[in-house]
């Protein structure tokens, strides 16, 4: 009864992670600017300047292109919620430019600037819909009441989009476990504002929203370190700081920027913030003013600007990267970051009985996790832990645990 250690000497490591063909996900949510609208191709009587297809044509993430047209990415899988009016479509495939057709989002740099970080399968949920604020759609669980319900939107509900893209990402997980697909939740990625960012009282709360949006967040889905990246709303910012009327749109960019130095994080490792405003010279393609350099007039969305919308998913997927690394130099992980005993459940062998604590309703106490491994006796039994990762390359001493159901389980592995 109870848990025993078991020690591993000697064991040789690389500075790679290995990730052992664990799918990893990420769930990228927002409003209209993670929703996407980057010009795959140009509009009829427009220019091309500016749209995904001038740029690949001119020597830019020509990876994007593969025999002549728009190369699907066969280890991305994007699942990409659409709502509207209470209803829900579901769209997914293999990420590629023109998987919406004449638009893209920030997906389309971060799933492919993640794939080459990580050398693993990854699934990307997209629940960002247009015209929401933090302040009222998106509202976390832990903030209070709206203080002033005259600008609330629409119906007046509060969090409906903070709980759909709870609920979504969960089935997501749920098909996969049903198919004993292996998966880790790896990190959330955000990209919203605008709806903020022109109430004076959404701009106030907007740092305190968003911190318990992160805190929220890990809590339900039980990692406590859950990486959580965010790119602020810099679009149409320019030259204008110094304004009266433009203080409140650079309160809110400020603000962004400081989440992950804010203390009422419950856990202040693994977030970080991509500074956007820089992406203008490319939206306005320098001075801004010829009508010719940009795809479509439309400041809130960057003026459509491809560039605009690879740059930002490149840039959060460098975020994402490097938050995860730091994090590797906790020595032994199992499916999921801070879950300590979920073994591999797809390869155990001989008498290894395996068991789902989410479908038993059975944990074995001081542990949480959605599975664990249950040795019976008998030679060869194994259970194989699917990440460990380190910071350097050497010699390692590993600890871990594992439940043993009674006093006569084998003694050693």
């Amino acid at each position: 009864d109870g848990i025993r250690d078991y020690k591993v000497t000697g064991v040789q490591t690389c500075a790679l992670p290995i990730y052992n063909n664990v799918e990893k996900i990420f769930i990228l949510a927002g409003q209209s600017n993670m929703q996407g609208y980057g010009q795959v191709e140009p509009k009829s009587g427009k220019t091309a300047k500016g749209t995904l297809k001038y740029l690949t044509e001119n020597g830019k993430y020509q990876y994007l292109r593969g025999n002549g047209s728009w190369k699907s990415f066969k280890n991305i899988w994007l699942v990409d919620f659409e709502y509207k009016d209470g209803n829900v479509k579901r769209n997914e495939g293999p990420l590629k430019a023109n998987f919406k057709g004449a638009f893209f989002g920030p997906e389309l740099g971060f799933g492919s600037k993640m794939e080459s970080h990580l050398n693993t399968k990854l699934t990307l949920i997209k629940t960002a819909w247009g015209g929401r604020s933090i302040y009222q759609h998106f509202r976390p669980s832990s903030s209070p009441p709206p203080p002033d319900k005259s600008i609330l939107k629409g119906d007046k509900r509060v969090s409906v989009e903070y709980k759909l893209m709870i609920k979504l990402a969960r089935e997501i997980m749920a098909e996969y476990r049903k198919k004993n697909k292996k998966y880790e939740l790896a990190g959330i990625v955000w990209h919203q504002g605008w709806n903020d960012r022109v109430q004076p009282i959404a701009v106030n709360e907007y740092l305190e929203n968003c911190v318990n949006l992160i805190n929220d967040l890990r809590e339900e889905f039980g990692i406590d370190d859950l990486p959580f990246v965010l790119a602020n709303t810099g679009q149409g910012w320019r030259d204008g700081g110094a304004k009266p009327k433009n203080a409140p749109q650079k309160k809110l960019m400020d603000d962004q920027i400081q989440v992950p130095f804010d203390s009422r994080l419950k856990n202040k490792t693994n977030v970080a913030a991509v500074e956007t405003r820089p992406f203008n010279t490319y939206s306005f393609q320098g001075q801004g003013e010829n009508e010719e350099s940009i795809p479509m007039r439309q400041p809130s969305h960057w003026n459509q600007n491809g560039q605009v919308y690879m740059e930002i998913g490149i840039g959060l997927a460098d975020a994402m990267n490097s938050i995860m690394s730091n994090s590797n130099k906790t020595l032994a992980r199992c499916s999921g970051r801070n879950v300590r005993y979920e073994a591999e459940i797809q390869d155990c062998k001989n008498q290894c009985e395996v068991k789902t604590a989410l479908v038993k309703g059975s944990v074995i106490g001081g542990y949480t996790g959605s599975g664990y491994v249950n040795l019976k006796k008998g030679d060869g039994s194994e259970v194989n832990w699917n990440d460990v990762r380190v910071s350097d390359s050497g010699s390692y001493k590993l600890k871990f645990k594992i439940p043993a159901e009674s006093s006569d389980e084998p003694s050693s592995c």
